[in-house]
């Protein structure tokens, strides 16, 4: 089994700009792929660019399926599982995917950008310095991914149905260790679940044989203990800086993780507590019924055991290891949000399900409108009907000397050829209002832009109506009939 190697000379990071291209090698539907920052067995990681309506645009990471992959089926089918499984994960410490698309032979698995390296990355870049991880920091590592991984293992179907998810390549490249100091776990391309499309064949193993579990190794089926297994080994080699089970080819390493009775990591690295050394050896018990029965169950171990580094300290100890790397992956993501985007042309168009024409709907089909404008004009009708009823209640019983009774116009209903609006009089006692009102009260009142004017008409006085009373002798007060 080969040694970590320096990470500036691991594959998945580009150390020279040779792969740097400052224009998108393809456009694929919405999505627009630049440079490749890591590449598997099965797929290579592109940054790309979603790209929006009204200028909006978004960095994501793209999985691509290797061009002599895309076409098998076996391959696609992984792909497709691994989006559809991930999709249903909802946690802060997993990466969420986010589309997947498909179109010219070409198969894109979109998801969230984390900027960061993998663990593998870090304990390579860890022991060419001769650095070890803080134990604190392999602890708070540790229990980001199995918060994750518990996450995983509870994850439902749409329809509320356990998906009985088991990750099954519980390893130090798929843990992302963010510049945030936040881990997230990665990559479910071989991970085992209910109603999965691409299924394992009879005797084909999924995942890296140092972290397997031995059960898996022995063919027997895989469970959520199985992941514990593996998250054990990763915590093992985060304290100690070694790998656990070496070999000179896999058939060697096959043997020590069946055979090989698992040391304490104090064994190798000084000043790690004795709990913690128990939690590790309970995690690769080659018994799984000695394992933590859940993942979160061995991260509250963990955490009882010394507190954790903050994500501060991560992110600081990540920066101390991989700074130039980080750097260069920080130059390559300015230089493509920076590039031009691609053209709209060359951009679908999206449009909403049965949008046939692009007719504006009228005002009272508007959702957003409708309820305003029938406000409006309930309103108006409202006040309207108002002032002809309550004029005479609001009438004084008696009038004031030198005031005229007024007459009180309603705005002018729309003009017809044919009608003219009718007057109506109410009469209240000695008074005469005379009130104009649309010609047909079952039609509602036009809709009204501004405010509503009255115009008030005064009638001039009767000639000696000056005053309109006069006194008897009796001291009485007479009004002159024809000044009402």
């Amino acid at each position: 089994m080969r040694e970590i190697r320096p990470i500036d000379a691991t594959p998945a990071e580009p150390v020279s700009g040779e792969k740097s291209r400052r224009s998108p090698a393809q456009v694929i539907g919405r999505y627009a792929l630049y440079d490749e920052f890591a590449s598997g067995g099965m797929a290579s990681l592109h940054f790309g660019r979603l790209y929006g309506s009204a200028g909006f645009a978004r960095t994501v990471a793209i999985k691509r399926l290797h061009s002599n992959l895309a076409g098998e089926a076996e391959f696609v089918s992984m792909l497709v599982d691994e989006a559809r499984l991930a999709a249903r994960i909802r946690h802060p410490n997993v990466v969420p995917t986010l589309d997947v698309v498909s179109s010219d032979g070409e198969l894109l698995l979109v998801m969230e950008y984390v900027h960061g390296l993998s663990l593998a990355q870090l304990l390579s870049a860890a022991a060419t310095a001769g650095k070890p991880c803080p134990v604190t920091v392999a602890m708070a590592i540790a229990c980001d991914a199995l918060r994750g991984l518990h996450a995983a293992h509870e994850a439902k179907s749409e329809l509320g149905e356990p998906l009985e998810l088991v990750h099954r390549d519980m390893s130090p490249q798929n843990v992302l260790v963010g510049a945030d100091g936040v881990t997230r776990v990665v990559d479910f391309g071989v991970a085992k679940a209910a109603g999965r499309v691409q299924e394992t064949r009879e005797g084909e193993l999924k995942g890296k044989i140092p972290y397997m579990a031995p059960e898996q190794l022995r063919g027997d089926a895989a469970t959520r203990r199985s992941d514990i297994y593996g998250a054990g080994v990763v915590l093992w080699e985060c304290l100690t800086g070694r790998r656990l089970f070496r070999g000179d080819n896999d058939a060697a390493v096959w043997l020590r993780v069946l055979n090989d009775t698992v040391k304490a990591p104090s064994a190798f690295t000084r000043g790690i507590p004795r709990d913690l050394d128990l939690v590790v050896l309970r995690a690769t018990s080659k018994d799984p019924a000695q394992r933590f029965a859940t993942a979160i169950e061995m991260a509250k171990e963990i955490e009882s055991v010394l507190p954790l580094a903050s994500p501060l300290e991560v992110s600081a100890w990540i920066e101390d290891l991989a700074a130039p790397v980080l750097q260069r992956r920080a130059e390559l993501l300015a230089r493509v949000e920076h590039a031009a985007a691609p053209s709209e042309s060359s951009l679908p168009r999206t449009e909403m399900v049965g949008d046939e024409t692009s007719v504006a709907a009228p005002l009272w089909q508007n959702r957003r409108v409708q309820p305003r404008a029938l406000l409006l004009i309930a309103l108006l009708a409202f006040s309207i009907t108002a002032l002809v009823l309550r004029a005479p209640a609001d009438a004084p019983p008696s009038i004031t000397p030198a005031t005229a009774l007024p007459s009180i116009e309603a705005p002018p209903a729309t003009p017809s050829a044919s009608t003219t609006p009718p007057t109506a009089t109410t009469q209240a006692g000695p008074q005469e209002l005379v009130v104009d009102f649309p010609e047909t009260a079952a039609k509602p009142p036009p809709v009204v832009q501004g405010t509503v004017r009255q115009r008030i008409v005064k009638k001039p006085p009767a000639a000696d109506c000056d005053p309109p009373f006069t006194i008897d002798s009796a001291g009485r007060k007479e009004y002159k009939q024809r000044c009402l």
